[in-house]
């Protein structure tokens, strides 16, 4: 009777370390299934990050080069003022020039 009494407390014991054994392999099982879905989503959240900075420079070159077509056009507009104010000056140097043949 004693021995049947050690025999089912050990059958007892090997039935609970085999119930912990499970337990912890489950528990093990659950983590690495959580770290892998937060794995993903922190790969998600990189992936539309750089969706986001590649969208954002997209939206900077546009910007730049809009700046600087309106910048060449006032560079351009400067030039053609100066150009003209030249031209004006050359021209009224001649006729002054000219004037002056004419009176001697």
């Amino acid at each position: 009777m004693v021995k049947k009494s050690i025999t089912k407390i050990k059958e007892a014991e090997n039935k609970a370390e085999k119930t912990v054994a499970e337990a912890e392999k489950a528990v093990t099982n659950d983590v690495v299934a959580e770290k892998r879905k937060w794995e993903k989503e922190l790969e998600r959240i990189k992936e539309a990050e750089e969706v986001n900075l590649v969208k954002k420079l997209e939206v900077a070159k546009r910007e730049a080069t809009s700046l600087k077509k309106e910048r060449e056009s006032e560079i351009s507009g400067k030039i053609s003022a100066v150009e003209d104010k030249a031209k004006t000056n050359v021209d009224k140097a001649v006729q002054l020039l000219v004037d002056k043949m004419l009176a001697v």
